[in-house]
């Protein structure tokens, strides 16, 4: 999760992947270049991942990423989130939540089947934000 070496071993799992990362672009161009742009190239892509790669600690600037949180529901195509948080020594500012499979309508009612066999025409997936004395927000998850 943290660095790319297996992929550098595993060129057919890499190419698998850079093709994957190519294709995925915002339909607003203004905002996929305020993001920085698509990325050059796979050992660019690499390289990004490899970036991921730290000791961590209390002290200093670090994002934390966790993939896959819910793993079992990811697997049965039901609930899970990508996390993402931007520490300074050791306190939060930053957090980023998405949530694929959750209804955007926030008055649905959710069980553990909830998500399952979605398709993006149902409205589903919600992205929240927040920032550290800033507040929270949430948006529809879309492109």
């Amino acid at each position: 999760e943290e660095e790319a070496a297996t992929l550098r071993e595993n060129k057919e799992l890499s190419s698998k992947i850079w093709t994957l990362v190519k294709e995925a672009r915002l339909s607003d161009a203004t905002a996929e270049e305020e993001l920085g742009g698509p990325i050059p190239s796979e050992e660019d892509m690499l390289s990004a991942i490899d970036a991921g790669n730290s000791a961590g600690g209390a002290k200093g600037r670090i994002w934390a990423l966790d993939p896959i949180d819910g793993t079992k529901g990811f697997l049965r195509g039901g609930q899970y989130a990508v996390c993402l948080a931007l520490m300074v020594d050791g306190d939060v500012k930053v957090g980023v939540l998405g949530c694929p499979n959750l209804p955007v309508d926030d008055s649905a009612s959710l069980d553990a089947h909830s998500g399952e066999n979605q398709t993006d025409a149902e409205g589903k997936g919600v992205l929240f934000g927040a920032v550290q004395g800033q507040g929270a927000t949430s948006r529809p998850l879309g492109t």
